[in-house]
């Protein structure tokens, strides 16, 4: 049984890390998006959250990078908007059309 739990734990730490990876792969791709090198807002967080064609572009990173966790590494940018009170409502969080 402890195996197991060790197993499970292991498993949802690698998932994690791949999740964490592909956030910053793709951040990173949005940041050196031409209109991310414009944005005229506080920092490139808001600028993510504010830009439609930035939201979409980590959406796009996403699910080609990683598609087996895009949807959670999409949710993840999501709740980042949504913390900084910047929501991206219109985005949907998952790669299907």
């Amino acid at each position: 049984m402890k195996i197991a739990f060790a197993a499970v734990g292991l498993s949802m730490a690698s998932l994690a890390a791949a999740n964490a990876l592909c956030e910053l792969l793709c951040f990173t791709q949005v940041m050196n998006h031409p209109l991310a090198k414009s944005c005229q807002e506080p920092d490139m967080y808001y600028c993510f959250c504010r830009i439609p064609e930035l939201a979409e572009s980590y959406k796009s990173c996403a699910c080609s990078l990683c598609p087996s966790s895009a949807n959670n590494v999409i949710l993840g940018g999501l709740e980042l908007c949504e913390d900084l009170e910047s929501p991206i409502d219109w985005l949907e969080p998952s790669c299907s059309a």
